[in-house]
């Protein structure tokens, strides 16, 4: 199993490309439900992870960060961090 499925499980397509929805999965019983996108790593930058957003789980006393995977460029891939604040 790559890490990709580990991090998004079963996905639902939506009519965007045949893209998967981004924050919702289904259960075994079908039920849509919100993704878990926290990791405690970033898997390895590539086109399979384009346009994903991903929280990397802060340990103790460190904040969570945001991040989204972009093509640069140069045709690589990498993981940028979105600012946010908290309200």
């Amino acid at each position: 199993m790559s890490s990709k499925q580990k991090i998004y499980g079963n996905l639902k397509s939506d009519s965007y490309r045949g893209k998967p929805y981004r924050f919702m999965t289904t259960t075994n019983d079908g039920q849509l439900v919100p993704l878990n996108i926290g990791v405690n790593t970033l898997p390895t930058a590539s086109a399979d992870y384009r346009g994903q957003i991903l929280v990397l789980k802060g340990e103790s006393d460190s904040a969570d960060i945001i991040y989204i995977c972009v093509k640069k460029d140069d045709n690589t891939y990498a993981w940028g961090e979105l600012p946010y604040s908290i309200l």
